[in-house]
């Protein structure tokens, strides 16, 4: 893996019956496709965390933090694995053997894990590892990947022709940083679609440490808040069948905690008209995979079937 590499994803079109009978373009930035593990905004978001360790002899190797099914656990475990490095994660919640499918790949890879409370997962990094005496020089790469450095990769997810083909760029929003890169990234004329993946969240406050009030122009950032099916994780008979009908009439395999939320509420945006005919849409798919694979191991059910 060349954390050097500079990587443009290919844009596919949507060719779908409702899309001609709106007037508009969508494309899928296919951010999904850059790897199999470490897809989409989490290679993003882990560049510049690699380019720095690689850079500095001193670091053990990289701490983060996540769930029982993160794709930022299992993204970080199989990134430090192909690069040479340690990787050690805080998990919430106890260890249940035998490990779900994501703890146990990412354990083979070669990542440790410390299980902790509910009380305890809420603690920093930097306590953390205090409390567990763990020492030396570590890159410490917070829950979903989302700091300076994960903002500064997630600025490069646009292509310079992104920025001057398209009226409307559309993301999914967990941690922020995916968003906040694109905030800081698009041309200035360009619209900012976020749709939140969890019920209740103030975006332009957890944007807030990467954007200014410049970057968060009034008119041109629209919060699309009906979309969260209850909020992290849930999902309902719905969108399990919009993601099947999707693959099938696209190609594409949707996650559902994010990118199938984002479409979903894409196309029942256009559905009802809310969209002017003649413009051109580009959906980020941030990858997540691997929680799709997750998500179908905890609820016994295949996203693919037909």
């Amino acid at each position: 893996m060349d954390w050097n590499q500079e990587i443009i994803s290919e844009n596919q079109r949507l060719r779908l019956p409702l899309l001609e009978e709106a007037g508009v373009e969508v494309f899928v930035k296919r951010e999904d496709l850059i790897h199999p593990e470490v897809s989409g905004n989490k290679w993003r978001k882990l560049r510049y965390h690699m380019l720095e360790v690689m850079q500095h002899s001193e670091y053990e190797g990289f701490i983060t933090k996540g769930g029982a099914y993160s794709n930022h656990i299992l993204a970080t475990a199989s990134a430090c694995c192909q690069s040479g490095f340690k990787s050690v994660a805080f998990v919430r919640g106890e260890r249940i053997e035998p490990l779900n499918a994501t703890l146990k790949k990412a354990e083979e890879l070669g990542m440790k894990f410390l299980f902790l409370s509910r009380a305890d997962y809420r603690k920093s990094i930097k306590d953390l590892k205090s409390d567990h005496k763990i020492i030396g020089k570590w890159m410490d790469v917070p829950e979903g990947g989302s700091d300076d450095l994960g903002v500064k990769g997630c600025e490069e997810i646009l292509a310079k022709k992104d920025k001057s083909d398209f009226n409307i760029v559309c993301t999914a929003l967990g941690t922020g940083g995916t968003a906040a890169g694109l905030l800081r990234s698009k041309k200035s004329n360009q619209e900012l679609w976020i749709f939140p993946a969890l019920r209740g969240m103030d975006i332009e406050k957890t944007l807030r440490p990467w954007i200014d009030e410049r970057q968060w122009q009034k008119g041109l950032v629209t919060v699309q808040s009906d979309y969260h099916f209850g909020g992290y994780a849930k999902l309902n008979e719905d969108l399990i069948t919009f993601i099947r009908d999707f693959e099938k009439e696209t190609g594409i395999p949707l996650d559902p905690v994010y990118t199938a939320k984002m479409m979903f509420g894409l196309m029942d945006l256009i559905k009802k008209e809310k969209i002017t005919r003649g413009k051109r849409i580009l959906a980020i798919h941030t990858g997540g995979l691997q929680g799709r694979a997750g998500m179908e191991e905890r609820l016994g059910l295949d996203f693919s079937l037909i």
